[in-house]
């Protein structure tokens, strides 16, 4: 993998979407970060609808960290549309939620999530579950090291 690893986060409160940039600049991760606050947004951003269409502005996700309990369409709704779409399956989605209640766990993991992590509860804590989510998804097959 070359150049900038790309990170779409989905989340509906404002105040989780900044901790998780305040993170990933904690942990010093060579990545780009951008946001929607549903799964919506998120569909539309994936599919490059609207003014998602301008790639150079933004681009294509090498990874979606995603909150579950959203409004319009949730992370469940989300994972649903990404596995009847064969040309988003692909992409990795790691669940970064607020609950940690095993039949969530459960459903998602089901439903197509490759990683399910429970938030955690400080910006340190946080900054460690991102440089260890980075590394694994973003480590290239047959390297020893990641790119970050």
């Amino acid at each position: 993998m070359g150049g900038l690893f790309h990170i779409l986060f989905v989340d509906d409160d404002s105040n989780d979407r900044e901790l998780f940039r305040l993170a990933v600049r904690k942990a010093a991760l060579n990545v780009s970060v951008h946001t929607a606050v549903d799964g919506s947004e998120a569909i539309a951003y994936l599919e490059g609808a609207g003014i998602y269409a301008d790639r150079g502005h933004y681009p294509f996700p090498d990874l979606v960290i995603l909150d579950l309990k959203m409004p319009l369409v949730n992370g469940f709704e989300f994972l649903a549309w990404r596995g009847r779409s064969p040309q988003f399956a692909s992409i990795p989605v790691v669940v970064l939620s607020g609950s940690g209640r095993a039949d969530d766990v459960e459903r998602a993991k089901s439903m197509g999530a490759n990683q399910y992590l429970t938030k955690p509860n400080s910006l340190e804590d946080l900054a460690r579950v991102l440089s260890g989510t980075a590394y694994l998804w973003a480590k290239e097959p047959g390297s020893e090291q990641a790119p970050l």
